[in-house]
């Protein structure tokens, strides 16, 4: 069995789209999606955002353009043949330029996102190399930097949404003691098919930060809960689930057939919160909860003063 081991995980930070996660080197040109480093590939520090790479490219296609014109003005004042028409044609190419660039300067943002359209089509193959070359390097300092290879694989799981990936997260975060303070978000590691390792990290989830329990992980362990159950201390795991179920009507009402299956295994804080729960808001959908817990209650608490005060019984 492998050691547990005590850890600080820097807080994830999330972005309003996947791709804003890409990182551009300015010298090489390669993508990454590690920030704060020097670039994976060159080793130069000039790496930003994709976004200021298209705004980059944007204001390039700008100065391009203005040049053109000003250009074409410079060939009308040459070929003019009388100062009239040189004048005209600075006048018009004047005129020109600073129509285009107010234009360009209120409808820059289309203009940046336009080119971000692009450099993404245009550089996809790029992209898959960048984020390959970050989990080949994450990979290497696994045994090393655990903690490091988790934060490198949570940020490349944000565009590589694989199932290798997923499992390598939750292969890392088991050999991690969790906290109630830690940042721990389930959603993005929730698998397609039974694997062991996830249903412990669930319960062990369970266990620490309930809030952190949400839909997926229920339905998760609901569907396997058979194949958790042959696990060791499986009744366990799936009790753990829960006692973090029962925080919100919502889920007791969507599983109550699940929760009265563990119910008996719920310690007496979580159990008397399902109890008032239950007594509070009587429900015909959860009869066969309801008399689970009433059961359960006349042969545990019927003589529990916490389970008096403030009960109006079942």
């Amino acid at each position: 069995m492998t050691k547990k081991q005590p850890v600080t995980l820097l807080p994830y930070h999330k972005t309003t789209y996947r791709y804003q996660k890409l990182k551009i080197c300015n010298h090489c040109r390669q993508y990454t999606l590690i920030a704060d480093e020097p670039c994976p590939h060159c080793g130069r520090d000039q790496l930003i955002s994709i976004e200021k790479k298209a705004e980059q490219l944007a204001q390039r296609s700008t100065a391009i353009h203005v040049l053109l014109m000003i250009a074409a003005a410079l060939l009308g004042i040459l070929f003019g043949e009388t100062f009239l028409q040189m004048g005209l044609a600075a006048a018009v190419g004047a005129a020109a330029v600073a129509v285009y660039v107010i234009i360009r300067e209120r409808t820059k943002s289309f203009f940046a996102m336009k080119e971000l359209g692009q450099l993404i089509e245009r550089d996809e193959a790029k992209m898959i190399e960048g984020l390959f070359r970050n989990w080949e390097d994450a990979i290497e300092l696994w045994k090393t930097e655990p903690v490091n290879t988790y934060e490198r694989l949570r940020e490349i799981s944000t565009l590589q949404r694989s199932e290798m990936i997923r499992i390598q997260q939750i292969a890392l975060l088991n050999t991690f003691i969790l906290r109630k303070d830690m940042e721990i978000d389930l959603e993005p590691i929730m698998l397609r098919h039974f694997e062991p390792m996830l249903a412990e990290l669930i319960g062990e989830v369970a266990k620490v930060k309930r809030d952190a329990i949400k839909e997926h992980a229920i339905k998760y362990m609901v569907n396997y809960e058979i194949e958790v159950l042959e696990l060791n201390q499986g009744d366990q795991l799936l009790a753990q689930v829960v006692g973090a179920a029962v925080r919100m009507r919502t889920y007791v009402e969507a599983y109550p057939n699940f929760i009265a299956r563990y119910a008996r295994y719920l310690p007496k804080e979580r159990f008397l919160r399902l109890y008032n729960m239950l007594s509070r808001s009587a429900s015909s959908s959860l009869g066969h909860l309801t008399d689970e817990v009433y059961r359960i209650y006349k042969e545990r608490y019927q003589w529990d003063a916490d389970f008096q005060s403030g009960s109006k019984g079942l």
